[in-house]
């Protein structure tokens, strides 16, 4: 399966296919930007994040993948589904992303902004763990 689709600007053209690789182009010459690669299996699915920095993609090895355009590196690898992701989508203000696979689940995934906005997550999600000299102070040792 191939996928092509243009970014909200109508400058690039990004092309996913059954090779293991995504493809970015100029979209008036054709002329190849990029090839990013790094799935295991077909990718089938291609999104633009509202912002245009950032590319989501769904692969047949049962993950999503979010790409930094400008470096090519993968930021995220979004894994936990069972089986193939078939859909990979932005929400509209960019602060989440939605999967969809075979398995006949959604996931929804927070898109943090910056390193901080993670540990600010993290911390309410993880209870803070006491320092030796904390648990001393507090008398828990």
């Amino acid at each position: 399966m191939n996928r092509a689709i243009f970014d909200s600007a109508g400058r690039r053209v990004v092309t996913v296919s059954d090779d293991k690789t995504i493809r970015l182009w100029k979209a008036n010459t054709g002329e190849p930007l990029a090839q990013l690669e790094g799935h295991q299996n077909s990718v089938v699915d291609v999104n633009f994040s509202p912002s245009g920095q950032y590319l989501l993609t769904a692969s047949r090895d049962n993950t999503a993948r979010l790409w930094h355009i400008d470096s090519g590196k993968v930021i995220a690898i979004l894994s936990g589904h069972e089986t193939a992701v078939t859909q990979a989508i932005f929400s509209p203000d960019g602060q989440h992303i939605f999967t969809a696979s075979e398995d006949k689940t959604v996931r929804r995934w927070p898109v943090f902004a910056a390193t901080q906005a993670l540990i600010d997550y993290a911390h309410i999600l993880v209870p803070g763990q006491l320092m030796p000299t904390q648990r001393q102070q507090f008398y828990l040792d």
